[in-house]
């Protein structure tokens, strides 16, 4: 058999071909294997940011609930959202009236009143505030954080 120049061009396009499919699947391959390390990084980002972001040692939180305003009498309570316990001595709280004026800072309790871990709301401290929106400040071992509450008057 003798091979002609129509046999050369089309061994030169399936030649072309080959090489086209090769290129494409290869081009394909590199975007799976992109796409699944990309999924892989933010399963692994979202284990591991859920791990450092938990609630450890003794995290004081003002109870919304709970905490009202009687005239302009402020009755603070308290819960720990943390993993540890603590006493009510080593909480406090103080603030600033709807004057700009400051409310006198006030120790939450006595020792032997225990914030459990993940515990109830505790009664913790009574301030005098004025008519209006009071800022209240409860503070523990770890962190502080703050809360207002409307007092009619």
């Amino acid at each position: 058999m003798f091979i002609t120049s129509n046999h050369i061009i089309i061994f030169k396009v399936k030649l072309k071909m080959r090489k086209n499919t090769k290129g494409v699947s290869a081009v394909i391959a590199t975007i799976l294997m992109l796409m699944i390390t990309i999924a892989m990084a933010g399963l692994a980002y979202g284990f591991i940011s859920g791990a450092f972001t938990t609630k450890t040692g003794v995290v004081i939180e003002i109870d919304a609930t709970s905490t009202r305003c009687s005239g302009v009498i402020i009755t603070v309570w308290v819960r720990n959202t943390g993993t540890m316990a603590t006493t009510a001595n080593l909480v406090s709280t103080s603030g600033t009236n709807s004057q700009g004026g400051t409310i006198g800072s006030v120790v939450c309790g006595a020792s032997t009143v225990n914030l459990y871990a993940g515990g109830g709301a505790v009664s913790c401290a009574t301030l005098t505030g004025t008519a209006g929106t009071n800022t209240i400040i409860a503070s523990g071992p770890a962190n502080s954080v703050p809360g207002t509450v409307y007092c009619p008057g």
